[in-house]
C-alpha cells in the first residue's frame, strides 16, 4: 500500500460496498469455535493481531507482564496469548455479551459483534503499549459503556488513584525500587496515576451477581464481591508488629518489598497485578511474572506458594502469621494441617484463599 494509506483505514477491515461476511468485514467475524487453539481464520481481529513474524508488518503485542511489568515476553501477539493453556474463552465471551447465556448488568451486544468487543471498541481503541505510562492511550471500553474509552479520564474514577494512597504498584522487573506500569518512578502515587482502574473495568462482568459460564471448567464461574475482598476494597489484618503463641514470640516481616507491614489494612490490588487479560501458561490467567519475580502455576496445580510469596512473607513468617490466627480464634490443627503431621502436609493456600471464599468465619479472601 502507498504510504498515504493511513493506519486504521476503514478499508483495512471492511469492504466499502458489499461483502459476504457480517459487518461488511473481509474476514469471518468469529467462527464460533468453542475452545482454542485459534487460527487467524477464527476471528477477524486475528487477521492482524497474530504472530508478528507470520505477516509483513505484523503487530507485536506482548503479554501484560512484559508490556507493563518489564518481564520477558511469554507471547508476542494477541492470538498467541489466547492460545495459551489458560485463556479468556472467546465462545463463552460471545455467548455472554450477546445474552445467549448467563446474566449481566449491561445491555446485550448485537450478534454482529466480535467477542473482542466485550472489552474493546475497535473504532475507539488506542495503543497503550506505545506509551505504557500514558493511560489516555487506553485500548479498553467497559462493556457497560462501549462507546467510550476506559482509563483516559484524568479524574479519580478511571485510574488507580481512585483508591487514594491505597494502591501500591508492584515492582518493575529488573529493579528493586522502580514500579509498574513503566518502570520510570519509585512513587506509588505517580505510578497509580498511570494505571487504569482495572478493578472497576473487570468487575463490570466479574462480580457478585453476574452469572458467567466457563466451557473450560464446565461450570459457572464463582462470584465475588470486590468490596468484601481483602485483596480488594475490604480491610486486611494489620496485626504484624509482634506475635506470641505456637509460632514463638517476637516480631516478623510479613510483606515483600515494595509492600509495607505498616500499610496493611489499607492496600488494594489491581486485577492486573496478578492476572493476564488474554491468556497465560499459568492456570487462572495468573501472570508468569509478579512483583518482579517469576511465577509458575501449571494447570491442575494446587501449589500457590510461589504465587503468594511474591508479595507475602517467606514460609517461616507465613507459619507464624497463621499460628497467630490460630491463637486468636477457635481453629483446630486440621484446619491447616492434613493428617497428624504437625509441620508437614500443610494445606495449599488455594484451599482457603481465593476470590469469593470464606473460611470458617475469616474475612472473604
Amino acid at each position: 500500500m502507498p504510504s498515504t494509506y493511513a493506519q486504521g483505514n476503514c478499508g483495512h477491515c471492511h469492504e466499502q460496498h458489499e461483502a459476504a461476511k457480517s459487518g461488511l468485514l473481509f474476514a469471518t467475524n468469529f467462527s464460533g469455535k468453542m475452545t482454542n487453539p485459534y487460527t487467524a481464520a477464527d476471528n477477524a481481529c486475528f487477521q492482524c493481531h497474530q504472530d508478528a513474524s507470520s505477516q509483513s508488518g505484523g503487530i507485536t503485542n506482548n503479554n501484560y507482564s512484559a508490556t507493563f511489568g518489564g518481564a520477558t515476553a511469554e507471547s508476542d501477539s494477541i492470538m498467541d496469548a489466547f492460545n495459551q493453556s489458560s485463556y479468556h474463552n472467546l465462545y463463552d465471551i460471545q455467548q455472554y455479551i450477546t445474552g445467549s447465556r448467563g446474566t449481566k448488568s449491561f445491555s446485550n451486544f448485537s450478534a454482529l459483534y466480535n467477542p473482542c468487543s466485550g472489552c474493546h471498541n475497535a473504532h475507539l481503541a488506542k495503543a497503550n503499549k506505545r506509551s505504557t505510562g500514558d493511560p489516555t492511550e487506553t485500548v479498553m471500553s467497559k462493556p457497560s459503556d462501549h462507546e467510550n474509552l476506559w482509563g483516559d479520564d484524568n479524574g479519580t474514577t478511571e485510574l488507580m488513584t481512585s483508591y487514594g494512597t491505597g494502591y501500591q504498584p508492584p515492582l518493575y522487573d529488573g529493579s528493586s525500587t522502580l514500579l509498574e506500569p513503566d518502570g520510570l518512578s519509585t512513587s506509588a502515587t505517580t505510578q497509580a496515576g498511570k494505571t487504569p482502574n482495572y478493578n472497576a473495568f473487570c468487575t463490570d462482568c466479574h462480580n457478585s451477581t453476574n452469572v458467567i459460564y466457563s466451557t473450560e471448567l464446565g461450570r459457572n464461574l464463582r462470584t465475588f464481591n470486590w468490596s468484601l475482598e481483602v485483596h480488594g476494597e475490604d480491610t486486611a489484618s494489620d496485626d504484624s508488629s509482634s506475635y506470641s503463641g505456637w509460632g514463638g514470640s517476637g516480631s516478623e516481616t510479613e510483606m515483600q518489598s515494595p509492600y509495607s507491614d505498616s500499610n496493611l489494612g489499607s492496600y488494594v490490588l489491581s486485577c492486573m497485578d496478578c492476572h493476564e487479560p488474554h491468556g497465560s501458561s499459568n492456570a487462572y490467567l495468573i501472570r508468569t511474572s509478579i512483583n518482579a519475580g517469576s511465577v509458575s502455576l501449571p494447570s491442575g496445580s494446587s501449589n500457590w506458594d510461589n504465587v503468594c510469596s511474591r508479595c507475602h512473607a517467606v514460609a517461616s513468617d507465613l507459619r507464624n502469621l497463621h499460628h497467630r490466627v490460630k491463637d486468636d480464634g477457635d481453629y483446630s490443627c486440621s484446619d491447616c494441617h492434613i493428617g497428624s503431621t504437625r509441620d508437614g502436609n500443610i494445606r495449599p493456600c488455594i484451599e482457603c484463599h481465593y476470590h469469593g471464599s470464606s473460611f470458617r468465619g475469616l474475612k472473604t479472601f
